[in-house]
């Protein structure tokens, strides 16, 4: 959003990152050794295991990094 209207709307403390669902644990290899890696499943934040896809009720999925 602030890229798209030219200025800082807000403090950010996150980073948005978006990937193909296909590419998934291409991602959680390349992140686990140095992030806790987080799934939303009902409301709460679960661990991300290894193998696991990202919850499929949301199109997007839903991850969390926490960095170690």
């Amino acid at each position: 959003m602030d890229l798209h209207v030219g200025q800082e709307t807000r403090k950010h403390n996150d980073i948005d990152v978006v990937i193909f669902r296909n590419q998934q644990q291409v991602l959680y290899e390349f992140l686990k050794q140095d992030w806790m890696l987080y799934q939303a499943q009902n409301g709460t934040l679960q661990p991300w295991k290894n193998g696991e896809s990202l919850n499929k009720q949301f199109p997007e999925g839903h991850g969390w990094l926490e960095y170690l």
